[in-house]
């Protein structure tokens, strides 16, 4: 039997920590930490993210929700170089979610540096809203002050 070359093969969930992530072609869910009790959650098969406000941060629109992911660059803090499309231990990550869909309003998250990058082995039992399911958003403001009310 044949595999045909569109035919990606199913990944192995991943079971150890990584040093770094390539959005381009790793799969799976992972916990990224820093050193601050914020972490955030990528779920590569889905391109999607969540931002799991810590107790003593910033709360943001969208904290505590999957919303899809458009990109991330890491900034390497020592010199300022920038990598398009991975997160790496010792870089701080800028996250370019669309938490309304379709390209209306695109945000950005920037986490401290990252200390750990950890499989996460479920999904299942995650609070947060799927992303695509934006009938939430009725009326919600987002951060520039203005209401959606579709």
């Amino acid at each position: 039997m044949q595999v045909s070359a569109l035919m990606k093969p199913q990944a192995t969930p991943p079971t150890e920590p990584v040093a770094t992530l390539n959005l381009a072609t790793d799969t799976g869910a992972w916990t990224v930490r820093s050193s601050s009790a914020t972490v955030y959650l990528l779920d590569l098969d889905r391109r999607r993210m969540m931002r799991m406000r810590g107790p003593g941060s910033g709360r943001f629109d969208f904290d505590d929700e999957w919303v899809p992911l458009v990109g991330v660059t890491s900034i390497d803090p020592s010199d300022g170089t920038v990598t398009e499309g991975r997160v790496r231990v010792g870089h701080r990550p800028r996250y370019l979610t669309d938490p309304l869909g379709g390209h209306h309003d695109n945000h950005w998250r920037m986490q401290r540096t990252v200390t750990a990058i950890e499989p996460l082995e479920s999904l299942q039992g995650l609070k947060g809203v799927p992303a695509g399911d934006r009938t939430h958003l009725r009326g919600h403001a987002d951060v520039r002050g203005h209401r959606h009310t579709r």
